[in-house]
């Protein structure tokens, strides 16, 4: 600590130290306010004015004690809280009485499928080097803004988001009598919820979606590879994904290749191995026409790995607003609802 502020590189491990941290997705407060406590009151009492993007310390019961934006907010916050708790009465730091917490009903819809598949997606930009090869984006190339327009050094790392699979769902993917070399098409709800939500340039912050009717092309195919002593499948695929049935004149899109390989053990009854890669062209910002975007079609790479939901962060929702009842519906219905 210097002159009452805390370095940016203290922040982690004095949150680590003396608080519990929790992230909440407050995009949208309206909807928050109804995921947590009674109505929303502990939301309510804590929100930061400006919204998302925040840093709030609270007591376990609600009180709020500091609350700040962004970096030095952050430090600010911490700093000043940090205070506030040691004022506080032993009484005062002491959480709700055992039977008061509510559980409303939007909180079951934030919740991994019981018996469900999760898997873990990383989407990252990438260029291709003076060999034409894929390459990562450093600091340095954001130099070139005519290359890299209105780009954050975060937009060159990979951004984290998680795929939701029914027990249903990832069982119909295990053929009932396998055979070495069959091939079979991966089930269609399956397919146009990997399409529609996850072929997503996600790097940029909050995701957007296609629609059906975006989706010009697109199959994905297991073929057995190997049935004993576990099922070893080999996925393959391509998916065209614009916003005008005319590639060319598309604001957005995403033309891949995706690839991968799922194991199987019979004697678990799971996967032990979901791993899957999409490569390809991306055009278009954030969302139509928007920010960030590169000029030209430029590589984009996705990949996604089996996790077992043990972690918090391997257990947060696909979608932002997972919690209406409508997206909640449209993303286990993505062959069905536009």
């Amino acid at each position: 600590m210097q002159d009452g502020r805390f370095g940016v590189n203290q922040v982690a491990p004095l949150v680590k130290e003396n608080c519990v941290a929790v992230a909440i997705n407050g995009h949208m407060l309206y909807w928050l306010a109804k995921t947590d406590g009674q109505d929303g009151d502990f939301i309510k009492a804590n929100r930061h004015p400006s919204g998302g993007n925040c840093f709030v310390l609270t007591t376990p019961s609600g009180k709020k004690l500091a609350g700040g934006n962004g970096g030095g907010g952050a430090r600010e916050a911490l700093n000043t809280g940090l205070k506030n708790w040691k004022l506080l009465t032993d009484e005062e730091r002491k959480a709700l009485p055992a039977g008061k917490e509510v559980k409303p009903p939007e909180a079951d819809r934030c919740t991994p499928p019981v018996g469900g598949l999760i898997l873990r997606s990383f989407a990252r930009n990438l260029k291709k080097n003076e060999r034409g090869e894929l390459a990562t984006i450093t600091k340095a190339d954001l130099k070139d803004k005519v290359l890299y327009p209105d780009w954050n050094p975060i937009y060159t790392e990979p951004a984290h988001f998680n795929v939701w699979l029914t027990e249903a769902e990832w069982k119909s993917l295990i053929p009932a009598d396998p055979k070495k070399g069959a091939t079979f098409p991966v089930p269609d709800a399956i397919q146009k919820r990997l399409f529609r939500y996850h072929l997503v340039n996600g790097t940029f912050g909050l995701p957007g979606s296609w629609s059906l009717e975006q989706i010009r092309t697109g199959t994905l195919t297991l073929t057995v590879e190997q049935v004993s002593p576990t099922l070893r499948m080999r996925l393959q695929g391509t998916a065209l994904l614009t916003t005008d049935a005319d590639p060319a004149k598309s604001q957005r899109g995403y033309d891949s290749r995706l690839s991968g390989v799922l194991t199987y053990d019979p004697q678990k009854k799971a996967f032990t191995r979901f791993d899957m890669i999409a490569i390809g062209d991306y055009w278009g910002g954030d969302y139509e026409g928007g920010r960030f975007k590169r000029p030209g079609r430029t590589p984009l790479g996705i990949s996604f790995e089996l996790v077992g939901g043990d972690n918090a962060v391997d257990r947060v929702p696909p979608l932002v607003h997972m919690d209406r009842e409508q997206q909640y519906r449209a993303y286990f219905a993505a062959e069905k609802q536009r």
